[in-house]
């Protein structure tokens, strides 16, 4: 057990509270080192994802940020797993995809046909956007 602390101190992708959690019972008796793996583990680990999920909100678009918000509200340290894992990476080219088109509507070269498909896409949904990037643009 005293090994497993070890290597978690040495991850440095370990969160804060994973860190400071292990270096408290790294040097413990077997029962701390047990007691750390089974329970202050995960439980660190939980507020690492939810520390994690909440920096979304202050640097991340509006996808973004709605989806980590629904996250952390859930309450579930599955669904803001879910986020750090999956969602975070769907909502980021939602919003991509979304100043792209913004983009496409401030062009003055692109033209009107052009214009008027992307000011219907523009406030839809991610998979209106990417339909509309992908195979809706006229050429």
């Amino acid at each position: 057990d005293r090994a497993e602390v070890r290597r978690i101190l040495a991850d440095k992708d370990a969160g804060i509270s994973v860190h400071e959690a292990a270096a408290k019972v790294v040097d413990g008796t077997a029962a701390e080192l047990r007691q750390f793996l089974e329970v202050g583990l995960p439980n660190a680990r939980i507020i690492d994802d939810r520390v994690k999920a909440a920096q979304f909100l202050s640097v991340g678009g509006p996808a973004v940020k709605a989806a980590a918000e629904k996250a952390l509200k859930s309450g579930s340290p599955e669904a803001v797993r879910k986020f750090l894992a999956e969602g975070q990476h769907t909502a980021r080219a939602e919003d991509d995809d979304r100043a792209e088109v913004r983009r496409i509507l401030a062009d003055k070269d692109a033209g009107i046909s052009v214009h008027e498909a992307a000011a219907k896409v523009v406030d839809g949904t991610a998979a209106e956007l990417r339909q509309f990037l992908e195979v809706g643009l006229p050429n």
